[in-house]
C-alpha cells in the first residue's frame, strides 16, 4: 500500500452517505488503503480531545513502517468561519452542539509528516457572504492555508 485515507464523517445527518461515497472512491485508487468505520455503531467523537486523539491515531498508523507515501486526509462536518480581528479568518469544524475544532490545528498535527498530504474539507462556513457567490448563486469557496 502507498496510501492511507480516512474520512472523519462528523455530521450527524448524512454520516453513511458521506462515508460510502468517500470509501466507493478511494478503495478504487490502486495501492489506496481506506480506513474502515462500522457505520452501524459510528457516532462522532463525543468530545474535542476524541476527536484529536483520532488525529493522532491516524498520523501514527501513518507514519509506523513508512509504507505509506501519500495521506488523504477528509472531514466531513459542519463549519463555522470566523473573523478574528478584521483581516485574519479562522476555520472551524463543528459537529453535535458544541463540539469545535479548528483546521488549522489539525493542519498543524500532521505539519512534521514529510510525505505527501491531501486535506479534504467537506464544509460549510456557515455565512451567507455575498463577495464569495457568483452571479449564478455558486459558492466559489476558499483557499485555506496553514500558518
Amino acid at each position: 500500500m502507498s496510501i492511507l485515507a480516512r474520512i472523519f464523517p462528523l455530521k450527524e445527518d448524512g454520516a453513511s452517505d458521506d462515508y460510502e461515497k468517500f470509501t466507493s472512491f478511494w478503495s478504487q485508487v490502486e495501492g489506496c488503503e481506506v480506513e474502515n468505520i462500522c457505520m452501524k455503531d459510528y457516532s462522532p467523537p463525543r468530545i474535542e480531545k476524541d476527536f484529536e486523539n483520532q488525529l493522532e491515531s491516524l498520523r501514527k498508523k501513518f507514519e509506523e513502517g513508512k509504507k505509506y507515501k501519500y495521506l488523504v486526509l477528509a472531514v466531513s462536518s459542519h463549519g463555522i468561519e470566523k473573523d478574528t480581528d478584521g483581516k485574519d479568518v479562522t476555520f472551524e469544524i463543528v459537529w453535535g452542539r458544541d463540539k469545535r475544532y479548528k483546521v488549522n490545528k489539525l493542519l498543524e498535527k500532521f505539519k512534521e509528516v514529510k510525505e505527501q498530504k491531501i486535506f479534504i474539507m467537506q464544509m460549510c462556513r456557515n455565512r451567507s457572504d455575498k463577495t464569495t457567490v457568483t452571479l449564478l448563486g455558486k459558492d466559489q469557496g476558499v483557499m485555506h492555508h496553514s500558518s
